[in-house]
Parts: C-alpha cells; sequence; structure tokens
C-alpha cells in the first residue's frame, strides 16, 4: 500500500513541478496538486506510524511471553 502511495505522491510531484498550467486562470488546478500531495503525504505517515506502532507492540508481546516463560 505505501508503495502506491509513494508513487502517487511521485507523480503529483512531477505534475507540479513539470506541468503544463499556463494560465493564471488554471493555477487553481496546480493549487489542488499541492492540497493532494499534502494529503497524501499525511497519509502515508499515518500508515507508516500505524504499521510500526503494530511491529512494536507484536516485539513487546513476544519479548514479555519469553520473559514470563523464562520466570
Amino acid at each position: 500500500m505505501l508503495e502506491t502511495i509513494d508513487n502517487s505522491i511521485e507523480e503529483l510531484e512531477r505534475k507540479i513541478e513539470n506541468g503544463r498550467i499556463r494560465s493564471p486562470e488554471r493555477d487553481n488546478v496546480r493549487l489542488k496538486h499541492h492540497r493532494a500531495l499534502g494529503y497524501q503525504i499525511r497519509t502515508r505517515l499515518k500508515i507508516a506510524e500505524s504499521r510500526d506502532l503494530a511491529r512494536l507492540g507484536e516485539e513487546l508481546e513476544e519479548r514479555l511471553e519469553e520473559l514470563e516463560n523464562n520466570s
């Protein structure tokens, strides 16, 4: 899932940097790309944080079980 979001972030960055928006009237499209990029980055951070917390929780449970078994 993170790979998909990373690809989407890269595509939005490419559009922002190299997009073909030339007229001031269409500049709102660039603004929407910035907003979407911010949303995707926040989403990616939340997913990565949840994944990392789940891994830490599993590791903690395993270590607690080891301690209980060794006692």
